[in-house]
């Protein structure tokens, strides 16, 4: 998992490129907005996540199983991948709240998927 980046990732380099292209003011990564979003728009108030789809746990719905539980039906130490990726979904939706309380109703975080940028 050492392997795995967590900044500057493919799909992040594409929606960064499109928003240079359309000349939008942004910050990556910033450090002083809870949960350190991909990019941050400082005024309009709107954060952006790129989330990898296994990671966020994602991927089980756009393979057509029937459940996380599923996509590991297979793997030695099922438990704690179901666990790790459930906690990154609960991490998720955590940030996605306090942003949201922070900045106000229909502002504030939006979550993309690998599949929805690339």
């Amino acid at each position: 998992m050492a392997a795995v980046r967590s900044k500057n990732t493919t799909p992040e380099l594409t929606l960064k490129k499109a928003l240079r292209t359309l000349q939008r003011k942004f910050r990556s990564h910033p450090s002083n907005i809870p949960g350190r979003p991909d990019f941050a728009f400082p005024n309009q108030r709107v954060a952006i996540f790129v989330d990898g789809d296994f990671w966020h746990g994602r991927q089980w719905k756009l393979r057509g199983l029937e459940s996380l539980d599923r996509q590991f039906s297979r793997c030695l130490n099922k438990e704690y991948w179901i666990k790790k990726i459930n906690r990154n979904v609960q991490r998720d939706k955590s940030n996605t709240r306090m942003l949201r309380r922070l900045v106000g109703e229909g502002r504030g975080a939006s979550r993309l998927g690998l599949a929805q940028v690339s």
